[in-house]
Parts: structure tokens; sequence; C-alpha cells
């Protein structure tokens, strides 16, 4: 709770809440956008923060920066209240992009809250962590790609016939479409 000395009466930190998932298909046949609004709103109550409106990017990847629902989630949050997402890497997936979002938070005196991580910034210790955090986010997108481009690399691979490969295969092949002319 904070105290307005203006009014001189105690008013309740606002918890707002941002939640993600990377693809259209998570979004419209999974759970997971309900599990997160459900977490979110747990985590207000048993902290004493009144939920204020959760923000969405359904089907837009953590590694785009420019997301509606997230810009319009930093941008309602006041000074003293907090921004929560149920993972970190539903803010972003770049060690980058996280901290100029935890920085710009700071600069307006906004928390910023991760559930799952159990990380806030209110403390040295809170921010070591969000930035260890960060850089593993980074790390498990990294590393995600690399498993994708080495799969579709490998089904490419397995798709091409060894005999396209060859010359001499091809060089036959070129004098029977000419010899059929």
């Amino acid at each position: 709770m904070s105290y307005n000395k203006q009014d001189r009466i105690k008013t309740m930190a606002t918890a707002i809440g941002y939640i993600r998932v990377s693809t259209s298909g998570q979004a419209i046949d999974g759970v997971s956008l309900d599990a997160q609004k459900a977490k979110i709103a747990a985590w207000a109550e048993l902290n004493g923060y009144e939920l204020g409106e959760i923000f969405e990017d359904a089907g837009i990847s953590g590694t785009k920066q420019d997301r509606p629902g997230l810009a319009a989630a930093l941008a309602a949050a006041k000074k003293g209240d907090a921004v929560i997402a149920y993972s970190i890497s539903r803010f972003a997936r770049s060690t980058k992009h996280l901290i100029e979002i935890s920085e710009s938070l700071a600069k307006r005196e906004i928390d910023m809250v991760s559930i799952s991580e159990r990380i806030d910034t209110t403390s040295a210790a809170g921010k070591m962590v969000f930035r260890m955090m960060a850089v593993m986010a980074e790390f498990e997108r990294d590393q995600v790609s690399e498993r994708t481009k080495t799969a579709l690399q490998h089904k490419n691979r397995k798709v091409k016939k060894p005999a396209d490969k060859c010359p001499l295969v091809t060089m036959q092949r070129l004098m029977t479409k000419a010899l059929k002319c």
C-alpha cells in the first residue's frame, strides 16, 4: 500500500499484467494465456496489489520489440505500480531489450516482476538475478533457433536425391532431353 499525502488515504499499488504466446496456434488452441492471467491475478492478491488491466500479445514472438500489448502495459503503469509477467521470457527474448524495459520502468519507479523465476527489481539482488535470467532467456532463444536451423538443414538434405549432385547423372539427363527434341 502507498500513502497519498494529498488525500491522506492509503491506496493500493496496481499490478499491470502482461501475457504473451508466440504463435497464433498457441493463442487459439492453448490454455497458456488463461494460465498466465490466473497466475498474475493470484500474485496480485497474495502481494497486496490491486489487479489492473492485463495486456496481451497473442501470436507475437518475444523477439519482436514492437508489440502493442507490451507497449500498452508499459504505458499504463504508474509510479509505485508493478508490471507483472508469468515468465521473464514473456517480456522479451533479448538481454538488451529486457534490460531496456527494466531500466525504463526503474526510472519511472515501477517494479518489474516475473512470477515463475520469482524476480523483482526492487533490490540489488533482484536486479542481479534479473540480468542473469535475461541472459538465460536470450540463450534459450538462440538454442531454439539453432535446433530449428539444424533440423531444416537435415530435412533439406534428406529430400534432395544424391543423384542430383552427381555431374555425370545431370549430364546424362541433359543429353536425354536433347535427344528427345
